[in-house]
């Protein structure tokens, strides 16, 4: 009987953790893509990259940095290098002024965020 009690618990711990995770994960990348969206929104809206857009690419430089030190203990760390390539590429990007470069790196810098969110959620295709 002891054997079952302490397989229940830690059954139950893991499925606690992996769902604190993914909520985690969840909760960041929504966080990191609402803000890359915004840029996204505000480097259309004008012709020319100001201040404003300048402080908006540091701030997401500086939000990545605080979330690549959790996902850092949850997913592969070439995935984390390729989002930190595109974000750095896209900080630079725009204190050169180079708008068209800066759209692509938007865009892959959300498509490499929105994959991590959908590759380690719980779906069957993750599973099998």
């Amino acid at each position: 009987m002891k054997e079952v009690i302490i397989s229940i618990l830690i059954i139950v711990t893991i499925i606690i953790v992996g769902t604190l995770t993914q909520n985690h994960l969840e909760i960041t990348s929504n966080e990191l893509i609402q803000q890359l969206d915004t840029l996204e929104e505000n480097i259309k809206n004008k012709k020319k990259l100001d201040s404003s857009i300048t402080k908006m690419s540091q701030d997401i430089y500086s939000k990545w940095k605080d979330i690549e030190e959790t996902w850092a203990l949850l997913i592969t760390h070439e995935e984390l290098d390729l989002i930190e390539l595109s974000i750095s590429a896209l900080k630079t990007n725009v204190e050169t002024n180079e708008i068209n470069d800066c759209l692509k790196e938007l865009e892959e810098a959300r498509y490499l965020v929105g994959h991590i969110k959908d590759k380690e959620s719980l779906k069957i295709k993750n599973i099998f």
